[in-house]
């Protein structure tokens, strides 16, 4: 949530302010439920993108420690 929110704390005054960020939320909104991933491959099709993906995790959990 903090990312959402701009957070100022005067200890002079011992006041704490903030702001919401709004754009920053509706984006994240946009967003929700959804997964984005980026690549330099121009081989791959989307599906072929999502496949090589969940590849990559599976292979990493061994790794896991």
């Amino acid at each position: 949530m903090a990312r959402y929110y701009a957070i100022e704390y005067d200890a002079a005054e011992k006041k704490l302010a903030w702001q919401e960020l709004m754009e920053k939320k509706i984006r994240a909104e946009k967003l929700d439920g959804s997964y984005v991933l980026k690549t330099d491959r121009q081989d791959l099709s989307a599906e072929e993108t999502w496949r090589t993906y969940m590849l990559l995790t599976r292979v990493e959990v061994p790794f896991e420690t």
